[in-house]
């Protein structure tokens, strides 16, 4: 007994002196730069091991080039009529995301102003998209503007985020995120896994009474790119865990991520795409514990 209890006193030594490896920042963006339409006409306040990247600003809703914009140090989105939508034109597929087991995605919202159907105003994120699909993405109730990719198929529009109450004139649009989480003016956030359709979010986690403000994050286990494979997400506001989702890659090797926003002049700011690498502790407690089970 006096062995066991002195190897595992030994154990928790080692263990207290190896430190969990740090999260390797992949891309960061602070917008501490001029106001521009153009988000990305400079690169100051970019950095990571990845940056500079491009924003593909691909849908502005409101037709206008301030619907996304750099303004006042800030991500704004949705300004004016309409929602907008805009995606990272790179896919992260990065070798260091499966070397350290996961990627984390961290957003602070800084604004989402009320106009009305406050469960559909929102800002969020989204990942598990092939090119083709992150530059489809547009308004999620639209169904009467022609801004589908083919306006005359009948197929409708495609959207990174459904709508939580479709308005009448909703075509019921196709969803090209594997997993999207957003915070909306109603104070709750809606996780969406594997496209459910329009009224159907996969998740509603109430986080009013903190207010429609603050920094929503998810971090996702991740094993491999392959499609049909299994990926934990773990949804967090503030830096607290209040929630976790499942779900599925749709493609192999598909991982643009992609934003979305619906209240005109929605705020944003620090946008950070890291991993989340396993204490390395882990390996030595599975190691001491097998070596205890050995003696036994």
């Amino acid at each position: 007994m006096k062995t066991k209890m002195l190897a595992l006193a030994c154990l928790g030594c080692f263990t207290l002196g190896i430190n969990t490896a740090d999260a390797a920042v992949l891309f960061q963006d602070n917008f501490d730069r001029a106001d521009a339409t153009d988000i990305d006409a400079s690169s100051t306040g970019m950095s990571g091991s990845l940056a500079p990247l491009s924003y593909a600003e691909h849908f502005e809703g409101s037709g206008l080039a301030n619907s996304i914009q750099v303004l006042n140090n800030r991500l704004e989105m949705a300004n004016g009529a309409g929602m907008s939508a805009m995606y990272l034109d790179h896919n992260f597929i990065d070798a260091a995301i499966l070397s350290d087991g996961g990627l984390k995605i961290s957003l602070d919202i800084v604004a989402i102003p009320n106009q009305g159907d406050s469960e559909d105003r929102y800002t969020g994120f989204g990942l598990g998209m092939s090119a083709a699909e992150a530059v489809s993405g547009g308004d999620h109730q639209d169904g009467i503007d022609g801004d589908e990719p083919n306006p005359a198929d009948g197929i409708g529009d495609t959207t990174y985020r459904p709508a939580v109450s479709p308005g009448g004139n909703s075509d019921n649009p196709a969803v090209v995120t594997d997993f999207f989480v957003d915070l909306a003016n109603d104070g709750n956030i809606y996780v969406w896994a594997n496209g459910p359709g329009q009224g159907n979010p996969t998740q509603t986690i109430n986080v009013g009474s903190q207010g429609t403000t603050g920094t929503l994050s998810a971090e996702f286990l991740i094993s491999d790119f392959n499609a049909g494979s299994s990926v934990s997400a773990k949804i967090l506001f503030n830096g607290s865990e209040v929630g976790t989702q499942n779900f599925t890659w749709s493609g192999t090797n598909e991982n643009y991520i992609g934003f979305a926003s619906r209240s005109s002049g929605t705020d944003s700011d620090n946008l950070v795409i890291e991993t989340i690498p396993e204490p390395a502790s882990l390996a030595l407690i599975g190691l001491g514990g097998l070596m205890l089970l050995r003696r036994r």
